[in-house]
């Protein structure tokens, strides 16, 4: 059986199978025209499950093949169908190759925690868009280059494409500051192209907007998707989002 929900418009099948090959076969599911169509595949196990709380290990693939640690949309997406087949859990943990998120049911939203991220911009502090933009680097379990007021111009997209500045690809934020607490948000997806919307980019951008004393929290992130709030309880940065259940079927692959 798998499933499609989305956030924001961002579209994901979800399965508590674990496919081999994960890469091949994401991408054989998500394409839009001879598949099931999706901007990713994630395949779980609940591993362990008591009281309000279970466990969950996922597995998370763009609609491209590429794996990935984090989709906030994705793992709210995750957290939501898991809400729903067990009515009794309250939060989830999430382990997704290294990195650990938290998840609590609120109403009909999900609260996703970061429970970690990571400044790199010594990683990358060679990469030719400092010539002309300023740009910030974070890791929120993917990593994103995030440059603000700067209007997407042909050089600045072409520029993340380089293999040279970045080998592995990377997730591009564009912000715009509409007032201290709204930022409109416009994400070029590793994996996946322009996407309608990011809730990592919206966290990590929040996270480098308030630090660097551009934003108040909590901050409303407007995307074509739809909008999202970014919050922060005592120690970390929260997202709350309201993911929607599209259906299920049953597939097999066909030769």
């Amino acid at each position: 059986m798998i499933y499609k929900l989305h956030s924001l418009n961002n579209d994901f099948l979800i399965s508590d199978q674990i496919l081999e090959p994960l890469s091949q076969n994401s991408k054989v599911l998500c394409e839009r025209k001879t598949g099931f169509g999706a901007d990713g595949l994630i395949c779980y196990k609940l591993s362990e499950k008591s009281d309000k709380q279970a466990i969950i290990h996922a597995y998370l693939n763009n609609f491209d093949g590429s794996s990935a640690s984090f989709s906030g949309n994705g793992f709210s997406c995750l957290a939501k169908l898991i809400f729903l087949l067990n009515e009794d859990l309250d939060t989830l943990v999430i382990h997704c190759n290294k990195y650990t998120f938290n998840v609590r049911k609120s109403s009909s939203s999900t609260v996703l925690t970061l429970n970690h991220y990571q400044n790199i911009n010594e990683k990358y502090s060679n990469s030719t868009i400092h010539e002309k933009n300023t740009c910030f680097h974070i890791d929120v379990g993917n990593e994103h280059a995030i440059i603000f007021d700067s209007r997407p111009s042909k050089y600045v997209e072409s520029h993340f494409e380089s293999l040279e500045n970045y080998p592995n690809s990377i997730n591009v934020d564009f912000v715009e500051i509409m007032d201290a607490s709204t930022i409109a948000l416009d994400v070029i997806e590793r994996g996946c192209g322009r996407t309608q919307a990011c809730s990592s980019a919206a966290l990590a951008s929040t996270i480098v907007g308030h630090e660097n004393g551009l934003l108040k929290l909590p901050v409303r992130v407007q995307q074509k998707g739809g909008n999202c709030i970014v919050s922060k309880n005592k120690n970390n940065y929260e997202i709350t989002l309201n993911p929607v259940l599209i259906g299920k079927v049953e597939y097999e692959f066909k030769q």
